[in-house]
């Protein structure tokens, strides 16, 4: 059997890709947008996305705790993109990861609305999270016989 005809290959392969994408993402936030001293690009995006169709819940949450505390969120997201990517990228507790990756792409979601006729890049990734996690494998598993 080829390589390219294993369908575990092509989910390692998709594996790879999202973990790629949100270990830059969160390196880019660490190091380039310097949300670990400045909260300000992070309270920017939250209040332009805060739309009138946003769950009234999440708008609460988002309001009084999140933008209550910009500099432990903003450095909270920075690390948890960071880190989800590295699990995905790395093998290391893939599915912990994913999971991780799912809470904030639908914490993204919520927070533009959730809109369900729109299907955007935080829905793509949140499915693409679900399917990591059904699927996941550590790169460093030790099977037993």
């Amino acid at each position: 059997m080829r390589i390219l005809d294993n369908p575990k290959f092509a989910l390692r392969i998709l594996q790879l890709y999202v973990g790629v994408a949100f270990f830059l993402h969160g390196l880019q936030k660490i190091f380039s947008w310097g949300w670990l001293q400045n909260p300000d690009m992070m309270t920017a995006i939250i209040r332009s996305g805060l739309p009138k169709v946003s769950p009234m819940f999440y708008r609460n949450f988002l309001i009084h705790v999140v933008l209550a505390h910009p500099l432990f969120w903003s450095r909270w997201i920075s690390f948890s993109e960071t880190a989800v990517g590295l699990g995905l990228l790395a093998g290391i507790l893939p599915k912990i990861a994913s999971l991780g990756g799912m809470l904030m792409m639908l914490s993204y979601w919520l927070m533009k609305g959730a809109p369900l006729d729109f299907v955007g890049l935080d829905q793509a990734y949140f499915f693409i999270f679900l399917i990591c996690l059904l699927s996941a494998e550590s790169w460093f598993v030790i099977r037993r016989k």
